[in-house]
């Protein structure tokens, strides 16, 4: 359900990949002889979760999700300027548990967007091309189990497709929803660009 994407090709066609060998975020890149340059982008964790990158115009971004201990995972990204063959330092970009990390190029930057779990809460962070703005939260009614959220960008509009499964109840209704953003002036406002719509399903409680 999550649309995470771990392989982008760049201008010049070359390939691009980005995976966790468990403990750290690692990219890749083919060259035209078919050689690979792989290099680890981020520090050592005790387990790293749902690697992602995507073109931001020039800029290759990447997001993911990053824990120590048995602590939920909390979400960082990292920029390449040159097509891979160096990384930002990892930044952290959600102040608490992000789950199920996706990301996608939008608005001359990027946006990162995630699960809070426990809330029930989407939260998304906007990359401008230069800095990341603070988290905004994205769904207002708190009420569910983050299930997994994916995005898609075109121009200031951002539209999000998300499940929750509420938490209220052993068995409950799954609820899926599409909505649509846009940004306003300052990069850390969002406005509603169309209603929320939402069907329901059944849904155990299998969460794990």
């Amino acid at each position: 359900f999550n649309n995470t994407r771990i392989g982008v090709r760049d201008a010049a066609g070359r390939l691009h990949l980005l995976w966790s060998d468990g403990q750290r975020v690692v990219h890749g890149v083919r060259s035209d002889s078919g050689e690979w340059s792989v290099r680890p982008i981020s520090a050592g964790a005790s387990r790293t979760t749902k690697p992602t990158l995507a073109f931001a115009g020039e800029a290759l971004v990447a997001a993911w999700g990053g824990a120590q201990g048995h602590g939920e995972p909390v979400g960082f990204a990292a920029v390449s300027r040159d097509g891979g063959a160096t990384w930002s330092e990892p930044v952290r970009i959600s102040r608490g548990p992000a789950i199920n990390v996706t990301l996608c190029a939008f608005d001359g930057g990027a946006v990162v967007a995630w699960h809070t779990r426990e809330e029930g809460r989407i939260l998304a962070a906007r990359w401008d091309g230069s800095r990341w703005a603070e988290p905004v939260v994205l769904n207002g009614d708190g009420d569910g189990d983050g299930a997994d959220v994916s995005l898609a960008g075109a121009g200031r509009k951002l539209g999000m497709h998300s499940r929750n499964c509420s938490t209220k109840a052993a068995v409950s209704p799954l609820r899926i929803s599409f909505s649509i953003w846009r940004t306003r002036s300052s990069m850390s406002q969002w406005a509603p660009f169309s209603g929320s719509s939402s069907m329901m399903s059944g849904c155990s409680d299998a969460r794990t």
